[in-house]
This record gives C-alpha cells, sequence and structure tokens, in this order.
C-alpha cells in the first residue's frame, strides 16, 4: 500500500512515507518551526519514492496527547489531502504509537509526552495493552504511578524530561532503551491493524483530541469568573 504518516505531537517531528515495501522517512527537531517544514518535508519524501498524493491509498497520524499546536497543524494537513483526493486519514493515540514496539518485552511500559506547565501526558502499558487511561500530571504523580513497580521501561519525548526530574531510587526503576524516534512503521501497521478490522477512517468533523484545556480555554474561563454577575 501507498501510505504517509505523520507525529507532530511533540517537538519532534516526524514524516514517513512508503510505497509498497519502499519506506523513507525525516526526523528533526523543530519546536514550534513545524509549520514552516512539514509540507516541504512531505513533498520531498513523496518525490524521493516517485509518488504522488493522489496515488496515497490511506494517511495516518498521532492525534493526541500531545502538543495543542502540533496536533492541530498535522491534522489540518492531512486533512487537506482527504479533501483534496478523498485518501482515508486514520488517528491513532500518540502514547500507544510511542509504547507500540515495547509491547511485547514482558515488562511494564510507561509512555509519555511533556506537555506545559511542568506536566506529563501518560498511561502505562502490560501484556500488549494499556492498562490505565490517558493520564496529565507533573513528574511527582507520575513517579507516584510507577512506584509499586521494579522495573518500567520509560518511552516517548517525554522520557528525557522526566528522568532529568527522577531521583537516584526512581532512575533505579526507570529503564530506557534508547533516545525517542518515532518509527512511522509503527503508524503505518497500526492503521493498517485499523483498515483490516474494517475500523471507520476520521469524519470531517473528527480532530486532535486534547486531554486538557488550551491557554486560550484557561485565559476565557479566568476572564468568565472575574467578570461581574447582574
Amino acid at each position: 500500500m501507498n501510505a504517509l504518516a505523520v507525529d507532530c505531537a511533540s517537538n519532534t517531528l516526524t514524516v514517513s512515507a512508503k510505497k509498497n515495501n519502499d519506506f523513507m522517512q525525516t526526523t528533526m527537531q523543530m519546536g514550534l518551526r513545524q509549520s514552516e517544514k512539514l509540507l516541504p518535508i512531505i513533498d520531498s519524501l513523496l518525490k524521493e519514492l516517485n509518488l504522488s498524493a493522489k496515488e496515497l491509498d490511506y494517511t495516518a497520524l498521532t492525534i493526541g496527547p500531545g502538543s495543542f499546536t502540533g496536533l492541530r497543524l498535522g491534522a489540518a494537513t492531512l486533512k487537506a489531502l482527504t479533501l483534496a483526493n478523498g485518501t482515508p486519514l486514520y488517528g491513532l493515540n500518540s502514547l500507544d504509537v510511542y509504547a507500540h514496539a515495547f509491547l511485547g518485552c514482558g515488562k511494564t511500559i510507561l509512555s509519555l509526552v511533556e506537555s506545559k506547565d511542568a506536566e506529563f501526558f501518560y498511561a502505562l502499558y502490560e501484556n500488549e495493552k494499556r492498562i490505565t487511561d490517558v493520564c496529565v500530571g507533573n513528574a511527582d504523580e507520575v513517579f507516584n504511578a510507577i512506584a509499586s513497580y521494579e522495573t518500567v521501561i520509560a518511552t516517548g519525548p517525554g522520557t528525557e524530561r522526566l528522568i532529568s526530574l527522577a531521583d537516584e531510587t526512581q532512575k533505579a526503576v526507570l529503564k530506557t532503551v534508547q533516545p525517542h524516534i518515532t518509527d512511522g512503521r509503527v503508524l503505518f501497521n497500526l492503521a493498517e491493524d485499523a483498515i483490516a478490522k474494517k475500523e471507520p477512517a476520521l469524519k470531517d468533523y473528527d480532530g486532535p483530541v486534547y486531554y486538557k484545556k488550551s491557554e486560550a480555554e484557561l485565559v476565557l474561563e479566568r476572564k468568565a469568573s472575574e467578570t461581574p454577575s447582574t
């Protein structure tokens, strides 16, 4: 199958494309510059594979949790391809994607994405499935969630930050395999599993899944609470 996948859930932008068995990927630390680089990277990868957007069988992306701006950017870009060419778009939970490569290792997996305000989005996995809801909390709350485990494999773009906040006891529990880099083949595999199960693609009105309120929403709530009632 021909496909395009995007992960914009963190400051690390990953774009992957495949044409049948040929696969290419670009991963860059972009911060707020993702909007400048996403379309040129997509265009470059498709050209390298001699593949046009009209030939894509589907697209896939991480839809959250993660960066508000990044998630909106990825969704808007791939939805444009859906609008232009009718290409089905499949949305995947970011934490599920990051945990996927380690699900068969027999250990508890902690998948996490760094958020603003010194917080993390995180979830735990065992026996090849997620065993908690997606949670939002500070480092102490994450450490409390794994305190009863002897060993936890940490993965995802929030791993480095969490380890920097850990004490020696907590570091002894946390194990990391390598610096986090999203593997686009995981997005392709999960999307094609969904296709095989005849799960629906995203609808026009579907978008990123947010697990906490944006700064704009919080500002509006504060203003509303400060407005005197009449």
